[in-house]
């Protein structure tokens, strides 16, 4: 489980990742790569706060504010900070979280909060990320971060960008939407499992361990190479849908 709280009333409510990524996979694809439909299917799509507009220079950061270009420290969305010190218990006013913040330790970096803050169940963490297999912009680049929300929570829902374009504006667009949030257990990522390379040839002559590779299974995993063999075009999505009913 993971709850979103709303915090800003005008942001737009997350939605469910679907399996087309948005309706941006080809066709092909999306028929019969289960792979990349899985991929694109986990987690929950963000959008920005609101409309804004950036321009990074290579060293500094401003934003469109009062029909002029200023520097960016922090910005807050606004009506929030009236309504969060009127909502907010006493040890919390004046501390509304800004919707854009620059990172002073890296150029060029911004941070993108969402108007929300979440939660995760106990054993599950979060992953914030770029719209999975979404071509977004080649103005700016998202950074992936995992964040433990079942113990730092509630948390802001944040995004942190990297500014590439120092020529042009970059336009955000509230409808339009920014990042995508996948829930996991916490054991798949921290700490858990182990790895083993092994010499896929029997004897290697060097530091691989040496094992047995089941060739027949292999041979199952791959296209058909010969006239008499059925493999078809789709079948692993076809194997993967089937079990996934019976489950």
């Amino acid at each position: 489980m993971i709850r979103f709280y709303k915090v800003f009333p005008g942001s737009l409510d997350p939605f469910k990742a679907s399996s087309s990524a948005m309706d941006s996979l080809p066709l092909t694809a999306f028929r019969y790569c289960e792979a990349v439909r899985t991929a694109s299917s986990i987690g929950w799509i963000i959008h920005p706060p609101i409309d804004f507009a950036i321009k990074f220079n290579g060293i500094d950061i401003l934003i469109y504010h009062n029909q002029d270009w200023v520097p960016l420290s922090q910005a807050f969305l606004p009506g929030l900070t009236a309504l969060w010190n009127e909502r907010a218990p006493p040890e919390l006013k004046g501390l509304a979280p800004p919707y854009l913040t620059k990172i002073a330790s890296t150029r060029g970096v911004l941070q993108v909060w969402s108007g929300y803050l979440y939660e995760t169940d106990p054993g599950w963490i979060s992953l914030s990320r770029g719209l999975v297999n979404t071509f977004q912009s080649n103005q700016y680049r998202a950074f992936e971060g995992i964040v433990e929300s079942d113990v730092f929570r509630p948390s802001p829902l944040f995004i942190n960008i990297q500014l590439l374009d120092t020529e042009n504006p970059i336009y955000f667009r509230f409808t339009e939407p920014l990042f995508q949030v996948q829930a996991f257990k916490r054991d798949s990522f921290l700490g858990g499992g182990q790895s083993r390379v092994i010499s896929a040839f029997g004897s290697s002559g060097n530091s691989l361990e040496e094992g047995e590779l089941d060739w027949a299974a292999f041979r199952k995993t791959i296209r058909a190479l010969t006239p008499d063999e059925t493999h078809q075009l789709g079948d692993y999505a076809r194997e993967v849908r089937k079990g996934r009913r019976t489950e």
